[in-house]
C-alpha cells in the first residue's frame, strides 16, 4: 500500500470535522504514519475515514481512531479485516488536526 498508492482523501469526523486530499510524495510523508504492526482495537470513538487511491481509483479505505498517544487504522482487504496501529507522530498530526 505504502508504495503503490498515489493520492489519499482524509475525512476528519471530530470536532467540527474536516477533509484534505494528498498526492504524490505527500502520500508517501503520510504513510509513515501508519505500522506495519498489529494494533488492538480499543473503544475510542471514530476519528475519521481515509481513501488510499491510484491513479484516481480507489485502492482501499478505512478507519481511523486516535488514543492518548497512538491510535490505529481498520479497513478491509480481500474480505478480510486488518488493524494497523498509527504512530506517535500520526496520532498527534491527527489530534492536532481536530478543528473544535
Amino acid at each position: 500500500m505504502r508504495d503503490s498508492t498515489t493520492s489519499m482523501d482524509i475525512v476528519m469526523m471530530q470536532g467540527k470535522g474536516g477533509s484534505m486530499s494528498l498526492d504524490g510524495r505527500n502520500v508517501k510523508l503520510f504513510n509513515n504514519f501508519f505500522e506495519y504492526k498489529t494494533a488492538a482495537k480499543t473503544k475510542a470513538p471514530l476519528a475519521g475515514n481515509i481513501m488510499w487511491l491510484v491513479n484516481g481509483r480507489e485502492f482501499i479505505s478505512g478507519s481511523y481512531f486516535l488514543g492518548d498517544s497512538t491510535g490505529y487504522v481498520v479497513f478491509n482487504k480481500d474480505g478480510k479485516e486488518y488493524v494497523n496501529m498509527l504512530n506517535v507522530q500520526g496520532n498527534s498530526f491527527f489530534k492536532g488536526q481536530i478543528k473544535q
